[in-house]
């Protein structure tokens, strides 16, 4: 069978990306996100191996625009002892061709997804529609979902479920699998942002651009900075 039509069950930064690519390959695609408009907090880092993805659907560009992604020069990782096991001091070397995939980055969540919105034909993605169940048989899926109190029937060849941990796809279409029990991992994250204005210790690594971590039996500390 030849796919023509695929859905999207989520609008975050994979569900978009996704949509770029099927869309370059003449694929008809529908994204369907629950929220009314997009709203994203917090930074995500983009490491190469995602930079190829996003230079693969021609969003590199906007998904590295200087309003959203703040770009680091080097990245250092140093065992809790103090030794050093990762040092890359230059992550853009000069003279390589797109030597700028080659790099890691801070980008805020809510300008990435805006970008990549932005970057899509319009009426591909639709804001404000939930999906409400998943059915399917041998030629076809069909998606019930609902928007500003009306409801209404999507047919198409597959849908893709990137909608996060709590999956209305996976539930509609797995209902005999259930979700593993939670157990306590007993890992505790703080996270928290510092103004640097100048005549602290920490002001170095913002002026160079120097992303750091400190790993450790039961400890990851991290210290980036994202503007």
């Amino acid at each position: 069978m030849v796919c023509q039509r695929v859905v999207i069950s989520g609008g975050g930064i994979g569900g978009l990306t996704l949509a770029k690519l099927l869309i370059l390959e003449g694929i008809e695609v529908t994204v369907l996100e629950r929220a009314p408009q997009f709203q994203m907090s917090g930074e995500v880092l983009i490491q190469p191996c995602g930079k190829r993805v996003l230079h693969a659907a021609g969003l590199l560009a906007p998904a590295s625009s200087p309003s959203c992604c703040f770009q680091y020069d080097a990245m250092q990782i140093r065992h809790e002892k103090g030794f050093v096991l990762f040092d890359r001091s230059n992550l853009a070397p000069k003279g390589k061709t797109a030597a700028h995939i080659e790099t890691v980055s801070c980008t805020r969540r809510q300008g990435l997804v805006e970008a990549l919105s932005a970057e899509l034909p319009p009426g591909v993605v639709r804001l404000g529609t939930k999906l409400l169940s998943v059915s399917q048989n041998a030629d076809e899926v069909t998606l019930v979902c609902e928007s500003n109190g009306v409801r209404e029937e999507i047919t198409c060849d597959f849908v893709i479920g990137a909608d996060g941990k709590h999956s209305m796809v996976r539930r509609c279409l797995w209902e005999a699998i259930e979700d593993p029990p939670r157990t306590f991992s007993d890992f505790f994250v703080i996270t928290w942002t510092l103004d640097l204005d100048g005549g602290t210790p920490l002001d170095h690594v913002y002026q160079q651009k120097i992303m750091q971590m400190t790993w450790g039996v039961g400890t990851l500390i991290g210290l980036m900075p994202i503007s």
